[in-house]
């Protein structure tokens, strides 16, 4: 599946077929609808301003940097938690303690009954003076398992 996002607008693309096209069977269990594909947008949105959405409004950082590790490499990581109109969620953010570059992020609903996901990034996508991770990996934080990885194709920035 492929997503393409504009200004104003989306589009999906399963296996070469525009959204359009595929049978309103599919597109139900895709979630192939406008409403859908704007949420994604906002959440890939937050995703590619990472790490910097750390600073946005009604983000708390807490003072401290943990050091720990993520995926089997030693991190430095970040706490944040998020007002609840916001999404009252808690991240950690893992960067490599040598380069500073965000390695990873983690997410709790609620932090005690440990639900939530992580994700991996790995590689970069570079387009039009932006750099993304090219491959995100998506697991659950009770028992490691994998939910998906997604990949950034191409990065164009225009007006």
């Amino acid at each position: 599946m492929a997503y393409e996002t504009t200004a104003d607008g989306w589009s999906a693309t399963v296996e070469g077929v525009p959204q359009a096209d595929l049978p309103e069977a599919d597109r139900e269990r895709l979630r192939l609808h406008r409403e859908d594909g704007m949420f994604w947008r906002s959440y890939y949105g937050f995703l590619a301003g990472l790490p910097m959405k750390i600073s946005d409004h009604g983000s708390h950082l807490d003072p401290g940097v943990i050091e720990t590790t993520f995926m089997d490499r030693e991190v430095h990581a970040v706490r944040v938690t998020y007002d609840p109109d916001i999404g009252g969620d808690t991240w950690y953010f893992y960067f490599d303690p040598g380069t500073a570059q965000l390695v990873g992020c983690r997410f709790y609903h609620d932090e005690s009954a440990n639900d939530g996901e992580y994700i991996t990034f790995e590689g970069l996508a570079e387009g039009g003076g932006l750099r993304l991770p090219r491959h995100r990996g998506w697991y659950v934080n009770a028992d490691g398992r994998h939910l998906g990885t997604d990949e950034v194709g191409t990065v164009r920035v225009g007006p």
